[in-house]
């Protein structure tokens, strides 16, 4: 599965598959306006689809950034995007720059989603993503 889903369609997929990849990103309203860097993520994460598809882990992309940000904490700003989230259950695991890898290599990709998915420890979220969750509440 690899295609444009809206934010509902994102949510529903996050409640029912253990895992789900998603790139989000900002574009145009009715088409794709696409700036050099999103078209050269977008690029990459189309040539790991495959790779995806065969651990069994669907992917998809969305540019609705604003549901994301606000229902996951990720992807809150033009700055933090595009953006690559696996989705663990309903928990966000953004790729970060750097530390997991290149955006822009599809090896890194494919193997920072592996280390994702094959991991038995529970990942570590923030405390505005666990409060956007309802994991915990604040009072």
């Amino acid at each position: 599965m690899h295609f444009q889903v809206s934010a509902s369609m994102l949510g529903r997929l996050v409640e029912e598959e253990d895992h789900v990849v998603a790139m989000i990103y900002s574009g145009g309203r009715g088409g794709l306006a696409f700036d050099k860097r999103t078209e050269e993520v977008h690029d990459r994460f189309d040539s790991v689809v495959h790779r995806l598809e065969r651990m069994g882990v669907p992917a998809v992309k969305t540019s609705d950034s604003a549901f994301v940000a606000r229902e996951y904490g990720v992807g809150g700003g033009e700055a933090e995007l595009p953006a690559l989230v696996v989705f663990e259950g309903e928990v966000p695991v953004p790729f970060v720059q750097g530390e997991d890898g290149d955006m822009l290599s599809v090896d890194d990709i494919h193997s920072w989603v592996n280390e994702v998915v094959e991991r038995k420890e529970m990942p570590v979220v923030s405390a505005e993503v666990c409060a956007k969750q309802r994991i915990i509440q604040f009072t």
